[in-house]
């Protein structure tokens, strides 16, 4: 049975959201309050968009789910590259709440090469 877009888009919001409960985790973890306040600030701005997102996900545009399904998959990619810094101990924070920094393309091809190990 095929999986529809809508649960790929849930099943995408909820891993993203996964990752960020796991990133602010690792701040306290780690102690750094700071960047545990910013990130807690990002996952509540983050779920906000995520519930004015549902709406898309719960009309008949396709192609417009299509879009959002690819939004969050690198959403999900730039959340996950994150944590795994976070697990070898950087923190990084965005350079404004809201907005995703950029991931280099050098940093994608290591992660890819740790998570396929």
């Amino acid at each position: 049975m095929a999986v529809t877009k809508e649960e790929q888009i849930s099943e995408k919001i909820v891993q993203i959201e996964q990752e960020m409960d796991a990133l602010v985790s690792k701040c306290r973890e780690l102690g750094k309050t700071k960047a545990q306040t910013e990130w807690e600030k990002e996952r509540r701005i983050t779920s906000e968009k995520f519930d004015r997102l549902v709406v898309v996900a719960e009309g008949r545009d396709e192609i417009s789910k299509a879009v959002l399904l690819r939004g969050l998959k690198r959403c999900w990619m730039r959340f996950h590259v994150v944590r795994k810094l976070a697990d070898l101990g950087i923190i990084v924070v965005f350079d404004a709440r809201g907005k995703m920094l950029p991931i280099p393309g050098y940093l994608r091809r290591y992660f890819r090469g740790i998570h396929q190990n």
